[in-house]
């Protein structure tokens, strides 16, 4: 990926959906039992060379309501060294609000 892409809004936006779906994705996964070469998730972070380097799970359900990503680009300017990504559900962020 060039730095171009990197400072373009839309690709940047194009990759935290992409981060934000892996982790629908990842806890679809863990619902269905799906590991190693059988799970769907990594194409989602691998494709803009991040690594999952944690995932958050709530002590409640045991679902996975968010992640962290770890960049596999060298650090410069135009990148970050990890992302943040929470895909709040309407049900989450009513239990979180009250």
């Amino acid at each position: 990926m060039s730095n171009d892409n990197r400072t373009n809004p839309d690709h940047r936006r194009s990759v935290a959906a992409c981060l934000v779906q892996g982790v629908y994705i990842l806890e679809r996964d863990r619902q269905e039992n799906r590991q190693a070469s059988k799970a769907l998730v990594p194409p989602w972070w691998n494709f803009f060379r991040f690594d999952l380097h944690s995932q958050l799970i709530d002590d409640v359900d045991s679902c996975i309501f968010g992640a962290i990503y770890k960049s596999k680009h060298p650090p410069s300017q135009n990148t970050l060294s990890y992302v943040y990504r929470f895909p709040w559900h309407v049900n989450q962020r009513q239990r979180f609000l009250t």
